[in-house]
């Protein structure tokens, strides 16, 4: 049966691995990061969508108000 352990990670943490990788806590600090990393990330790709849209909106709202002006008696 090839394949049985297929997808398994096995820890071992010598003391020069300790070292090396800066502690036990090196793996949960990597996955915080990484998150981290791409939250940032989809929240600066977010901000021109969100000023464009914004931009938009107070085009639209000043342009309907100076057509107001225009046809009021």
């Amino acid at each position: 049966m090839k394949g049985v352990t297929k997808n398994y990670r096995v820890y071992t943490w010598s003391g020069m691995e300790t070292k090396a990788f800066g502690g036990v806590y090196y793996e949960i600090r990597k996955k915080v990061v990484g998150k981290g990393t791409e939250i940032l990330g989809a929240w600066y790709s977010f901000w021109p969508a969100l000023i464009l849209s914004y931009g938009t909106v107070k085009w639209a709202e000043d342009y309907h108000h100076r057509e107001q002006l225009k046809h009021r008696d």
